[in-house]
This record gives structure tokens, C-alpha cells and sequence, in this order.
């Protein structure tokens, strides 16, 4: 696991703030732990998906990281071939994407 990476702790979380007339303005994510903002974006629907895309991906990722670790090395200790050799080189590639091998 790539530990040499620091980012603000999770989880995040998301926020629509609203005007005065409760118009939603913008999108805020911020972690848990304060009120500080990570991100800001504008009120479309594209940016509402894409906020929460981020928030999710963010609060999942260690998670996601470490089941493949785990299934990766099972896969290795029982030497599979074949269809599961296929798995190994997913579950690398995954992993490198993510800059975690």
C-alpha cells in the first residue's frame, strides 16, 4: 500500500448550500472532522453526480484497496493458473491504477 501519499483523513462529506432564498448556489465536500472545504463547484447536474462520484470514491477507497490486497494474495498463495491468473493481473492493473502497487 502506498502509505507516502497524505490526504485530508476521511470520510468526506457533501453539502448544498443555499442562498437566502433557498435557492441551491454551490456544492461543498468537506471531511467529517471539519468544516474546512476540499472542493467547491457549481449547482448543474453534472456537478451534483460528480460530487457525490467523489465523495464515494474517496470514503471507499481504502477500503476497495485493502479486499484487493486480500484477494490478490490468496490468489498468489494458491499458485492459481488459468482463469484465476486472469484475476491476478485485474487486480494488479486495478491496483496500480490506483497508485497502490
Amino acid at each position: 500500500m502506498n502509505t507516502q501519499v497524505k490526504h485530508t483523513p476521511t470520510p468526506w462529506e457533501l453539502k448544498i448550500i443555499k442562498d437566502d432564498d433557498g435557492i441551491a448556489d454551490e456544492i461543498i465536500i468537506f471531511p467529517a472532522i471539519s468544516n474546512f472545504a476540499i472542493c467547491l463547484m457549481g449547482i448543474t447536474e453534472d456537478a451534483k453526480a460528480n460530487a457525490h462520484l467523489i465523495v464515494k470514491s474517496v470514503n471507499s477507497h481504502e477500503a476497495l484497496v485493502e479486499a484487493l490486497n486480500i484477494a490478490l494474495e490468496r490468489l498468489q498463495i494458491n499458485n492459481c493458473e488459468g482463469e484465476e491468473d486472469r484475476f491476478i493481473k485485474q487486480i494488479e492493473q486495478a491496483l496500480k491504477k490506483a497508485g497502490e502497487l
